[in-house]
């Protein structure tokens, strides 16, 4: 049976709220990957990261008809119920949500000190821990600070790095 409209609403809204309620990296990521793997194979989706979430602009030799989403943006599509066809940014959704997708979109590049900062709306503290963690991950992500767009390869990729870090974030209770 259908969901009704109200009932759809509903279910977008309590899964935002439950989005914006997590306080770990390890957490962010979860959401993340499984957004984006849900979106792998939807034909009206391509990931970019140069894109939130944002509909295909011809002008730019992007596709009509798709959407064109980053790690974050994945998230908006899935877990936020925001359409194909919306041009939107973070912080249209409010401040809760938006600090969690530009953590994530941090996370993406290897930036895990921003990414906590953001997250917590607040520096991070110098741990050697956390200054291990980012260094690590910075160096290890900078092919994807340069890289846009992503073939569906490349998101694999992109994935299968995004799991290591979260696995590593989570033993470190970040």
């Amino acid at each position: 049976m259908p969901l009704d409209t109200a009932t759809a609403a509903d279910v977008v809204a309590d899964a935002k709220a439950a989005f914006e309620q997590i306080d770990t990296l390890h957490e962010l990521l979860d959401v993340a990957i499984r957004a984006n793997e849900a979106l792998l194979g939807n034909p009206l989706y391509e990931f970019d990261m140069g894109d939130f979430h944002a509909p295909g602009d011809t002008d730019a030799g992007q596709k009509e008809g798709i959407c064109y989403v980053c790690a974050a943006g994945s998230v908006m599509a899935g877990m936020l119920g925001c359409k194909p066809d919306a041009d939107l940014w973070p912080d249209e959704l409010g401040i809760l949500a938006a600090r969690r997708l530009y953590a994530i979109d941090m996370l993406r590049c290897g930036y895990i000190k921003q990414a906590l900062a953001e997250l917590h709306a607040t520096p991070a503290p110098s741990t050697w821990r956390l200054r291990w963690l980012a260094k690590r991950w910075g160096s290890k992500m900078a092919w994807q600070q340069k890289n846009d767009t992503l073939t569906r390869y490349g998101m694999h990729n992109l994935l299968r790095q995004l799991r290591v870090m979260r696995d590593e974030l989570k033993a470190h209770n970040l």
